[in-house]
């Protein structure tokens, strides 16, 4: 299951000038990443905006756990790492999953481009890179980058169970 959403112009802004300040400070990940053609910001979960952010996502991520689990069980979670990717033309992810450091994935694409994004489902689905779409989904699902031809920007993220973060978390925002 995908489970798809919209977030606000105000929230986008806000991840770019994040992104921004991340190249500026060189708060890049210079070691090898499933990113080619871009560049991948380390963890900014500390330079986001928690109450913007909890506010976008909460309702989204409550609106997924109850399509997706026993909708009477009431889940807690955490974001506790984002990435900005900043794609270049020709810029695309290599194949992966995230099974091991999380429970969910998320997804925001932060402007329109052709460059999709496939999970592996039964069957392949490719997500339309628009302009303030956000998906989540099982981070065991396999997923990728399709090259894009136009620059492509996305924010990424892991949703973790509470009871599931690792000891000498520090920072994370509450969802």
């Amino acid at each position: 299951m995908i489970y798809f959403g919209q977030v606000s112009e105000v929230l986008i802004d806000h991840l770019f000038k994040v992104l921004e300040n991340s190249k500026q400070t060189g708060d890049i990940i210079t070691e090898e990443t499933c990113t080619q053609g871009g560049i991948q910001t380390r963890n900014i979960v500390d330079k986001i905006n928690p109450e913007l952010f909890s506010n976008e996502l909460k309702h989204h991520i409550e609106e997924y756990m109850y399509q997706h689990y026993d909708n009477n069980i009431q889940y807690k979670c955490c974001v506790d790492h984002v990435h900005i990717i900043d794609y270049e033309a020709g810029g695309s992810q290599r194949i992966h999953d995230h099974r091991i450091t999380e429970d969910h994935s998320f997804i925001i694409f932060m402007n329109n481009s052709d460059g999709k994004t496939r999970i592996f489902l039964d069957e392949p689905c490719d997500v339309e890179s628009e302009y303030g779409k956000l998906i989540i989904f099982n981070a065991a699902h396999l997923h990728e980058g399709l090259p894009c031809s136009n620059k492509r920007v996305i924010a990424v993220g892991a949703i973790r169970f509470i009871h599931k973060t690792w000891n000498g978390l520090n920072n994370y925002i509450a969802v």
